[in-house]
């Protein structure tokens, strides 16, 4: 990782909010990545809204409390509460 990109980083957790819970956002770490990414491989994957997320899953980040993830496309977060990935709601690991 680049002096820009981790100050770029730096930008957006201190301005970016979860729109759910209004909570700073911290990025996602590889094991639950992993986890995610399994769970969509298997279809298993849904949105808030009950939409199927498909592979691969690039990256993410998490609201402080832990429960609501967003994912990382293209090296754009889905910021929006329909898009968000109830952690709570997944299968226990």
């Amino acid at each position: 990782m680049t002096s820009q990109q981790s100050d770029d980083d730096a930008w957006k957790l201190e301005i970016v909010r979860c729109p759910i819970s209004g909570e700073r956002l911290m990025r996602a770490d590889c094991d639950l990545l992993e986890r995610l990414h399994l769970l969509a491989l298997a279809g298993g994957l849904t949105t808030r809204v009950g939409e199927t997320v498909p592979p691969p899953l690039e990256g993410g980040m998490l609201n402080q409390c832990q429960r609501w993830f967003y994912l990382e496309r293209s090296h754009t977060l889905l910021l929006t509460a329909d898009e968000a990935i109830d952690l709570q709601q997944l299968p226990a690991a």
